[in-house]
């Protein structure tokens, strides 16, 4: 549901709404610490008898959702994550996958993680209903884009970004919905 509500942009266009937040939790401001379901994998403290526990990061998630993973066992084996708002830890996201690979190959990464998830811990009708959703929401975007450009004024669409480039990343994420292309070779 929530990449499901990240595709089609509700999570902007209804910012304050705990339904339609992304996995950032948009509605909130992140001002009081709180327990949370994932950490972040800029920043995440854990007891060592825990990971220990829980096996460590999954090898088979090189990058891209191995910290939600992690946090998911983490709480399926009964324990609790927090949020500690009084903490401040700077990261610089995607500057890693930015300098060693092109923007496709971090796209590619990220979803492709996202589906090894859902299909390790809910099955394989989960992660093709992933794979569905990325298809039809990544599309939506390709062709909705072009749309809101008289629209950008308005507080949820996002101004940092040249629509083509939007339109690209979309295009990327829609054939690898299709299988039409994989994070090891670019198209396949």
């Amino acid at each position: 549901f929530n990449v499901m509500c990240y595709l089609f942009g509700l999570n902007r266009i209804f910012p304050e709404s705990k339904t339609f937040s992304s996995d950032e939790l948009d509605y909130w401001d992140h001002q009081n610490s709180a327990t949370v379901d994932c950490l972040s994998g800029a920043c995440i403290m854990v007891r060592k008898e825990i990971v220990d526990k829980m096996g460590g990061f999954d090898e088979n998630t090189f990058m891209y959702s191995e910290d939600r993973d992690l946090c998911f066992r983490i709480l399926q084996d009964g324990w609790k994550i927090y949020y500690l708002s009084d903490d401040v830890i700077i990261h610089y996201q995607g500057s890693a996958t930015e300098k060693a690979h092109n923007t496709n190959f971090s796209i590619i990464m990220s979803k492709q993680a996202n589906y090894y998830f859902f299909h390790k811990h809910y099955g394989r009708a989960h992660a093709g209903m992933f794979r569905f959703i990325t298809a039809v929401g990544s599309l939506s975007r390709i062709f909705i884009t072009p749309l809101v450009i008289p629209l950008s004024s308005l507080k949820f669409i996002k101004k940092d970004r040249n629509h083509i480039e939007i339109i690209n990343k979309y295009s990327t994420i829609f054939l690898w919905s299709l299988g039409l292309q994989s994070r090891d070779n670019n198209t396949r």
